[in-house]
């Protein structure tokens, strides 16, 4: 428990640089030395919250690793399965990519 409010201290402290903030993030994800209980529900929800573009491309990084796709339904809960799909629908909406009826269309 101490381990997982120290980590929330550091990610939430805002007088610390985000390049740093999310370089400890990223290692706390990747590691496996490391054990918390719901710690990738944890960080993606942390790491949705950020709209930086670092922060953008290190989520494109957890959700495409081995890491991530080694996970269970166990492994994250039901809202951050829900943030992980709303970032994943407003970015290919946002790509230009619709998708009606099944179909694909390029606008």
């Amino acid at each position: 428990m101490a381990l997982s409010n120290d980590l929330t201290k550091i990610l939430n402290a805002e007088e610390e640089p985000l390049a740093k903030r999310l370089k400890i993030a990223d290692h706390v994800f990747n590691s496996d030395d490391i054990y918390l209980q719901s710690k990738e529900t944890y960080l993606l929800d942390w790491l949705i919250g950020i709209t930086n573009n670092n922060a953008r491309e290190l989520l494109n990084q957890w959700l495409t690793s081995e890491h991530f796709r080694n996970l269970s339904k166990i492994d994250l809960s039901q809202r951050c399965i829900k943030k992980i799909y709303e970032v994943a629908w407003e970015r290919l909406n946002n790509s230009g990519i619709l998708f009606l009826n099944a179909k694909v269309y390029h606008s």
